[in-house]
């Protein structure tokens, strides 16, 4: 299958692409254990698109490092990367070198990478939803959105340098070691340390508590003194669901 999929991209109607969607659905003729061992590599020829690709979707398959290192595609600016198996080195090397003019960049991974830095000039929308231990964000000065998923609890987010943010999420307190870094604003678990900056971009802040607190959201809010908009969801355990 691979190689017809190269053969089809190589023929000289797909010269101008410029919107690509690539996954593997394995159907369910496949016991699930043996889905992964076939999981394909992403066409090898999609580096000839490198003057026309402007949007492009990777899902369910493999993205090995000798197609990602030497990959350039300078006008992409939508990418999305979905259950695709990538070393952490790709990874970065797609975000910072491929893709210079990317601007809306969405990551859900099932496997961990442990570390993850983005660091864009031109970045506009973020959504991400992998399991990791650490998340930096910096000198993003055109970011104006960053979704995280509710489920993703790295040790440490850090943001610095996003003086166009305006929609933030999720902001959870469902993990005591949880911790999010906005220059000298720490939120440790809805708690707070250092007050000597606000975040007066953010108007849209969504939130996830695993128990209602206001004191809490109040004391979250003064970091967001220009909020317009606040989502909050709060978590019901089934031990607590039963009871009601």
């Amino acid at each position: 299958m691979p190689c017809t999929v190269d053969a089809w991209l190589k023929s000289p109607e797909f010269t101008e692409l410029q919107l690509l969607e690539f996954y593997y659905s394995p159907g369910n003729h496949l016991p699930h254990t043996e889905r992964h061992v076939l999981v394909p590599s992403a066409p090898m020829s999609i580096s000839r698109f490198s003057s026309s690709l402007h949007t492009a979707t990777f899902a369910l398959c493999y993205l090995p490092d000798n197609l990602v290192l030497n990959l350039r595609l300078p006008f992409l600016k939508k990418l999305s990367l979905v259950w695709v198996c990538i070393s952490e080195a790709s990874l970065h090397s797609i975000v910072h070198s491929s893709c210079p003019a990317l601007e809306c960049l969405l990551l859900v991974f099932t496997v961990r990478i442990g570390f993850l830095q983005i660091k864009s000039p031109n970045l506009v929308r973020i959504g991400i939803s992998f399991d990791g231990w650490q998340l930096i964000i910096q000198d993003a000065p055109a970011l104006q959105r960053l979704i995280l998923d509710s489920s993703y609890s790295p040790l440490l987010i850090i943001i610095l340098s996003v003086p166009k943010l305006e929609t933030l999420g999720v902001i959870h307190d469902l993990c005591a070691h949880f911790n999010m870094v906005f220059g000298s604003i720490v939120l440790q678990s809805f708690s707070m340390d250092g007050l000597s900056m606000v975040l007066d971009s953010v108007k849209i802040l969504y939130i996830q508590m695993n128990s209602f607190d206001l004191n809490n959201i109040i004391g979250l809010l003064q970091c967001f003194p220009c909020l317009e908009k606040l989502y909050i969801k709060v978590i019901i355990s089934c031990t607590l669901e039963a009871r009601i």
